[in-house]
């Protein structure tokens, strides 16, 4: 079970408008079982691989229920987002406030197994916090079919380094600064868990997602890089199963990967990872 310490993702959703084809799809791409934890949890959906907590699946129509208008219309897309680990939560929550983010939800308690909250900014786009109480988060990082690199994209990077600095208390270091590719990670006590990528500045360093040329104001976003043994085989597969390559296969100074859509429009990357064992 991964260690997760403050500011590290330590969950992932995915927002989606059938449960059944999302299943259908991850379950063929990843091996992955959706399970359902019933009307009390709003029929939320645990992913899990081989036993071990992979992220979770919601309809979105049910999340944007009673939702003001302008929430709902952001619940109501397809996509993957992030959450990030937290010790307390209520503090993140006025830190938030204070910088002058959107609360969208939270803090909210989820039974015996956390709490949570989602903030929207246009620096960060929609990002969630979790706080352990019984589950500390995913179960698998860094490995195939699991998660293995979170990054947010933004055209708004001096502000999101220091967002994600204030808010999420992240040690946010720039470490590429040139006129084609501007990146920041964050490190914690295990290592490097997640970046900060400047979508205005692309290059031959940039992240897989990122086609050349494509620079410009755009909504921040986060991206899910998911392990497989070969990125080619997989990007074919997500192809079979209705789903888009959006750029790639192609070799990177962080390895072989792609940019994919599955067959609901949602983003996420594929980065070359080992076999689980």
């Amino acid at each position: 079970m991964p260690t997760f310490t403050t500011g590290d993702p330590c969950w992932i959703d995915l927002m989606t408008d059938s449960i059944e084809r999302s299943h259908a799809f991850y379950g063929q791409l990843f091996g992955w079982t959706f399970t359902d934890s019933g009307e009390e949890f709003g029929h939320y959906n645990m992913i899990t691989l081989d036993d071990a907590p992979i992220g979770g699946a919601m309809q979105n129509s049910a999340a944007a229920a009673g939702m003001p208008p302008e929430m709902a219309d952001i619940a109501l897309g397809n996509y993957w987002s992030t959450y990030l680990h937290t010790a307390d939560i209520e503090a993140l929550a006025h830190r938030a406030g204070d910088h002058g983010t959107q609360l969208l939800g939270g803090p909210m308690q989820v039974g015996e197994l956390g709490w949570s909250l989602e903030v929207l900014d246009p620096a960060l786009g929609m990002i969630g916090a979790w706080q352990p109480l019984e589950f500390p988060g995913t179960g698998l990082l860094a490995a195939a079919s699991a998660p293995c690199w979170f990054e947010l994209h933004t055209s708004h990077f001096p502000e999101t380094v220091s967002l994600m600095r204030d808010v999420f208390e992240w040690d946010a270091t720039v470490t590429a600064d040139t006129p084609q590719f501007r990146y920041a990670g964050h490190r914690g006590p295990e290592g490097a868990s997640a970046g900060i990528y400047d979508v205005t500045r692309t290059g031959p360093d940039a992240p897989g997602d990122v086609p050349e040329g494509s620079g410009g104001p755009a909504p921040a976003r986060w991206v899910v890089y998911f392990g497989t043994p070969d990125v080619d085989v997989a990007a074919s597969r997500v192809i079979a199963l209705g789903g888009s390559v959006l750029l790639g296969p192609h070799d990177s100074p962080y390895g072989r990967m792609a940019a994919v859509a599955d067959d609901q429009g949602s983003t996420f990357s594929l980065v070359q990872a080992d076999a689980v064992s």
